[in-house]
């Protein structure tokens, strides 16, 4: 990373504000991703109790960040802030396109909330990216929301399907997650409201006291929620479906999962394709784990710790 040993300071001295950052940095190196002073004062914290130019100030004497305009990195990757700035462009490009599809979504029978999550919400997205919703449903209509998304968008062109792309679906009655890492946290800070604010903001709330221990400026996503004004309450009527279509469609998902992905092991193919009767995730390219790995080799380089 282009770091030197004389670099690195006793990571004792460095206040919890600096650790932060750093660990911030960090993770975003992973994903070529500088962060600005804006972002990290979101993520850390409001600038009353956290003053962020003068957190990094040191963290540049040292050399283990650099500065390149307005963005923050590791040493060595100036090259990412022209990457990021192309992103950027792309994402205002798509963004109309995300409202468009969840207001499409958000008229789905039993779909009760939506977040926006993945690269979009991290306003970086390359040409072909997909843009990834959380789905938030009706409790006991998440297999039954399943099917009846999937099934609509397998029907959709190529390029239209991937502006529908619904791979996490969560029972507005139970909000608490239980993949409690940075990954998971990163993902809530980022997850950009975009239908019932109000419900948006129970489900940070319902994560915040594990999540502010990776994120402690997570409140600035649920004051974010909170802010949204839409049509949380003209939401049209729900369509009957019998209780026996739900035990249903999770049996059709378990066969098709087991048999489709059968080469994963029992515990791999568990964690990407979560079946619970309040729960469903489908990601086959879960790279969760790569992720945590590679950030704790950059954290243990600049000497910070990983909760």
């Amino acid at each position: 990373m282009g770091m030197s040993n004389t670099a690195r300071h006793d990571p004792q001295a460095r206040d919890e504000s600096a650790q932060h950052a750093l660990r911030l940095i960090a993770y975003f190196d992973i994903f070529s991703h500088p962060l600005s002073v804006g972002e990290l004062q979101r993520f850390i914290g409001p600038s009353e109790t956290v003053d962020i130019p003068k957190t990094l100030k040191p963290l540049l004497q040292d050399q283990l960040i650099e500065q390149s305009g307005r963005f923050y990195h590791l040493p060595g990757r100036r090259s990412f802030v022209e990457r990021r700035n192309t992103r950027a462009w792309n994402a205002e490009r798509v963004w109309p396109i995300a409202r468009r599809a969840a207001r499409i979504l958000a008229n789905v029978p039993f779909v009760e909330g939506l977040m926006v999550t993945g690269a979009l919400s991290k306003n970086s997205v390359a040409s072909k990216d997909d843009i990834d919703f959380l789905v938030f449903t009706r409790p006991g209509r998440v297999w039954t929301s399943k099917t009846m998304l999937q099934f609509a968008r397998s029907a959709l062109p190529y390029r239209v399907r991937e502006c529908f792309c619904t791979n996490y679906l969560v029972a507005s009655d139970t909000l608490d997650l239980d993949d409690q890492t940075m990954f998971t946290a990163i993902e809530l800070a980022t997850a950009v409201p975009i239908y019932n604010g109000a419900l948006c903001a129970e489900f940070l709330r319902a994560n915040e006291s594990w999540a502010s221990r990776y994120v402690p400026g997570i409140s600035w996503s649920i004051d974010r929620a909170e802010a949204l004004r839409d049509a949380d309450a003209t939401h049209t009527a729900d369509a009957l479906a019998p209780d026996w279509l739900e035990q249903k469609c999770l049996q059709f998902w378990n066969h098709y999962w087991n048999r489709k992905y059968g080469y994963l092991d029992d515990g791999t193919r568990a964690q990407r394709f979560k079946r619970t009767s309040d729960r469903a995730t489908n990601h086959l390219h879960d790279f969760q784990d790569y992720v945590l790995d590679a950030l704790k080799e950059r954290c243990a380089l600049l000497g910070v710790n990983v909760p």
